[in-house]
């Protein structure tokens, strides 16, 4: 069975008195190489704007740069709160639960433009092209200057009822109840 994971709409969701403009995009990760956080860096540094970092500090000495770490679950919410978009580009791909959780706060995703991450976040995410990190950076400020959207409070619905764990576990014993059924 092909399911998501679930996230918790009572944890995650928007703060109306934070404006999500402080951070163009918050990143999650320990692995630059592979979780988009180089091309984060470099498209926010040709934007002249900020990007957050939750996960190991790289270091990096650009203007752009801004690292947290081991944030309880309330400074999450707000750093998702406090950004415009949320990174799910991992090369390796994965469910990214950050972007759920990001979207759920008004953080509008963004993905790498592969069948899976079109699967789970369809029309909820914008989507780069995964390519080398010049190209993937390239698209990123393309996608960052000429697309953004809020997200609307039907999109943040509509991502309750794919990914919030009631419906999850709902959707799991109705698949179980109906493998029973048929007898396979």
């Amino acid at each position: 069975m092909r399911g998501p994971w679930g996230s918790q709409p009572d944890i995650w969701f928007k703060k109306e008195y934070l404006n999500n403009d402080k951070y163009q995009i918050l990143c999650t990760g320990e692995i630059a190489s592979t979780e988009g956080i180089r091309e984060c860096v470099a498209a926010c540094d040709e934007l002249h704007t900020k990007m957050l970092h939750i996960g190991h500090n790289f270091g990096y000495r650009n203007y752009s740069y801004v690292n947290k770490n081991n944030l309880d679950t309330n400074k999450m919410n707000d750093s998702y709160n406090q950004s415009l978009w949320v990174s799910g580009l991992r090369r390796i791909e994965g469910f990214e639960k950050p972007v759920i959780e990001g979207l759920l706060c008004g953080a509008r995703p963004i993905c790498f433009d592969t069948p899976l991450y079109r699967y789970w976040y369809g029309d909820l995410a914008r989507y780069v092209k995964e390519g080398t990190e010049q190209e993937t950076c390239a698209d990123l400020i393309r996608v960052m200057k000429e697309e953004y959207a809020p997200v609307t409070q039907e999109e943040m619905e509509k991502a309750i009822k794919k990914f919030a764990w009631y419906y999850v576990a709902r959707n799991f014993w109705q698949r179980i109840d109906k493998t029973i059924q048929e007898g396979t």
